[in-house]
Order: structure tokens, then sequence, then C-alpha cells
């Protein structure tokens, strides 16, 4: 387990690494491949809301003593919403329990072990759609599933944080948002290609997993991990994998670096009620909250029943918004080692806020050519989401929390929790309250600007 004793090592070893010249290119390779670990993540936001809206979902799962209402079909809002949100009680069990396995057998192995259950639970899925077994059964896949993705969330930046052993890592970091956008376009085309047919879906869902598990073997182990374990041959080899280690000179660099190893630091027993530790961990559960908050879930698990109600063709919005998610985020590659995130966060909060007030005004005051705006805004708030709190959000915690496995793992189970109360919540809300469940979403941004005013962490 990190923890400050390590960074220092790791901040020492950079200093001693400063005439080894780093081979970018392998770096970002080895990032973009640990990235797809958020393939899975983003392939369930795609498709999720989509899959359980679909006919032939609704008809394999209907309830005989539901009643069919046009916004939801043959399924109660609430089973949707408990559907959909078991993705993300799974991704909680994973942020706390699987992925502390890293710690004892590595972060590939960790992450291969991980696609292994995704695999199970997609298995499971497409077992219980072709046989039309329980409805819990298919809870309990996706269960599974979302174990897999919560791990991938915790372990996936720490890897890349590990070998991206360069000055200014933020556009690697950033490297798994990118790939989550990437899943949420996929998983949006692939829902009008095969439309009501989720057996389908899930079947890609399945290949995806066992693409991930297959590829990471490709990366080396964190040369951290072995310095851990005391296997300094381990480390050197993955060094050498991440350095250009040609003369003598290199040579002796590369040992001075291995020999001044320190070793790592365990966390206190009581760290929790250490200043030093529990108050990043406050920080970065209410940076992570602030985000689910934002409603960007909103529009990707439930913007097939919003835009339904007003006769919006579903599948060519959902890919539209796709589209306009992943050129945000890989704008936001570019420019998120260039700016303060506490100005990205801010000037995000303060337009997706707008853009809020606007989505509401559009669906309460109709007229000729709000369809068309309604989409315009819902694709800019997106935007903005996709610049800022996306990417930088999940950047500022890794930092915060000093890549604490614990405090990263705590935060991104908050994170999840907060998604699961919001995906359980939200047919509900839209039921009863329509378009003006949105001031809650804006009620949170503008809280958040008055947030980050006085964050001290964010720069």
């Amino acid at each position: 387990m990190e923890s400050e004793k390590e960074i220092q090592n790791e901040n020492h070893e950079r200093k001693e690494e400063e005439d080894l010249s780093a081979k970018v290119w392998a770096i970002g390779i080895y990032c973009g491949i640990i990235s797809l670990c958020a393939l899975p993540m983003g392939w369930d936001i795609g498709t999720a809301g989509q899959m359980v809206s679909g006919e032939r979902f609704q008809d394999t799962y209907k309830s005989p003593s539901a009643e069919k209402t046009e916004e939801f079909g043959k399924i109660s809002s609430v089973m949707i919403g408990v559907i959909v949100s078991s993705f993300n009680l799974g991704c909680v069990i994973g942020c706390i329990g699987l992925s502390k396995i890293c710690n004892l057998v590595g972060f590939k192995r960790a992450i291969v072990v991980s696609s292994g259950i995704h695999g199970i639970g997609s298995l499971i899925q497409i077992l219980c759609g072709y046989n039309r077994w329980n409805v819990w059964a298919m809870i309990f896949g996706r269960v599974l599933c979302g174990v897999c993705c919560g791990t991938a969330c915790v372990i996936a930046p720490r890897f890349m944080n590990h070998l991206a052993v360069l000055p200014n890592k933020s556009m690697f970091l950033s490297f798994f948002q990118t790939s989550v956008c990437t899943a949420i376009l996929a998983g949006n085309i692939m829902n009008w290609v095969l439309g009501s047919n989720f057996i389908g879906i899930l079947i890609c869902q399945l290949i995806i997993a066992t693409l991930v598990g297959v590829l990471i073997t490709v990366v080396p182990e964190s040369h951290i991990h072995f310095l851990n374990k005391g296997n300094n041959d381990g480390a050197s080899d993955t060094l050498r994998r991440l350095y250009t280690v040609e003369s003598e000179h290199d040579e002796e660099k590369l040992k001075t670096m291995l020999e001044k190893w320190e070793g790592p630091e365990t966390l206190p027993k009581r760290w929790v009620t250490n200043p030093s530790y529990y108050i990043p961990l406050v920080h970065c559960c209410i940076i992570i909250v602030f985000q689910q908050l934002s409603g960007i879930n909103y529009f990707f698990y439930y913007g097939a029943i919003i835009f339904r109600q007003i006769g919006i063709d579903v599948s060519l919005v959902a890919i539209i918004m796709g589209s306009v998610n992943l050129v945000g985020s890989l704008v936001s590659n570019l420019i998120v080692g260039h700016f303060s995130r506490r100005t990205l966060l801010l000037i995000g909060s303060a337009l997706m806020t707008i853009l809020l007030g606007i989505y509401l005004a559009l669906s309460v005051w109709p007229f000729s050519a709000s369809q068309v705006l309604l989409v315009l805004v819902t694709c800019s708030f997106i935007t903005c989401f996709a610049v800022t709190w996306g990417p930088v959000a999940g950047i500022l915690i890794n930092y915060t929390s000093r890549n604490i496995n614990s405090i990263i793992g705590v935060t991104n189970s908050v994170g999840f929790i907060s998604n699961c109360i919001i995906t359980v919540l939200s047919p509900l809300l839209i039921e009863h309250l329509g378009f003006y469940i949105s001031l809650i979403f804006a009620s949170s941004m503008l809280v958040s600007i008055i947030y980050l005013h006085s964050f001290s962490y964010t720069d």
C-alpha cells in the first residue's frame, strides 16, 4: 500500500532519472493499453439505458402485475432503476475489495482477474436473456461486471501513474476518461445497429472484457510493485522498457535508482483519524460526489426515456451525444496539462449550470425549434463535462490522494454509491418531476462553484 514515503521515493527517483531519456512513445502505448480497462465501464453507460428500455428486454422481463405506461414500457420504473444501478453496486465491491489484491499479485494479474470476473458476469447475462431466467440472475451478472469496472477505476489510474515516468503525466492519465467516452459512443452505435437485440449487446461486452484481459499482458508490471516486493530484477526490467539505457553511465544511474529505494511505508492503523490522510480523503469524496451530481449519467442512462417523451429519435441522439462526448474528451487530453485544475472545474460548473437552466426552459416552454435546441443544449452540456469534470475530477483525485490505494478506493466507492442512488431514483424523479429534475443538478453545480473557490488542493 502506498503512502507519503512512497510518493517521496517516486519524486526522489525522478530526480535521479533526469539523465535518463524516457521512451515517451512506449509510455504512451502502455498507458493507452491500460486505459482500455475503462472500456467495459463506458460500454455499460452507452448501452444499459437503451437496453432495459428496449422492446425485447421489456418482453423478456416484464412483470405481469406491472402496469404498462408510455414512458417505462412493461417494467416498473423502480425495477429499471434496480437493474441499471446493480452495476454500480458491483463497482463499490470492486473499489473496496478486489482492488486491494494488486498489492499482493501486481497490477497486471489484478486486471486479468477482474476481466475474468467481468467475462463470467457477461456470460451469465447472455444465458439469462437466451433462456429467460429470472431477472435477479441478470442483476447478479451485472453486479459481477460492476466488480471488474470498480477495480479498474482504482488500479488502472495508479498503474498509469507508475509507468508514466514523466514530469507532466496529466495527458496520459486522461486516457482513461477518453476510453470511457470511446466505449460510450461504440455502445450507442451498437444500440442503433442491433436495435432491441440486447443479447447481441452482451456478446460484444464479453468480447471487450476478453480483449482487455489479453492486451494487458503486453504491458510491463509496475516497477514500484516489484520494488515493494524486493524484486530488483523485475523492477530493472520494467525501467529498461520505460527508459533508454544504452551507455555505462545509464547503467550506473539505473543501478543507483534501485539501490536508493527505501521501500514503502505502510499506512498507520488509525490513518482515518490522521488529518494528513483524512482531509485529502474528504476532499476527494466531495469532488467525486459533485461529479456524479453534475447530471451527466442522467442523460446517458435515461436519455432514451427523456427524448422518447418528446418524440425525438433516441438512437440518433444517443450517437450524437456519444460523438460529442468523445470529441470533448480528446480536446481535454490536449489542454488538461496547460491549465489550472481549479480553473477548468470552475468554468465547467458555471457553464453546465447555465446550460441546465436553458435545458429546463426549453422543456417547460416549448416552441417550434425547441426540440433541435434541446439536443444542441444537451450536446453542449456533455462537451463541457467531457472537457472539465469528466477527466479533471479523476486527475485531481489522483493527485490529492497522493496515489494511495485506500483513499482512491474509498473515494471511488463513494462515487459509485452516489451514482447508484441517482440511477435508482432517476426513473421515479423523471416520472414525478419530469424535466424539473435538472434543477437538482444545476443546484449541485452552483454549490460546487462555492466549494472549489475555497478548495486548496485543486491547483
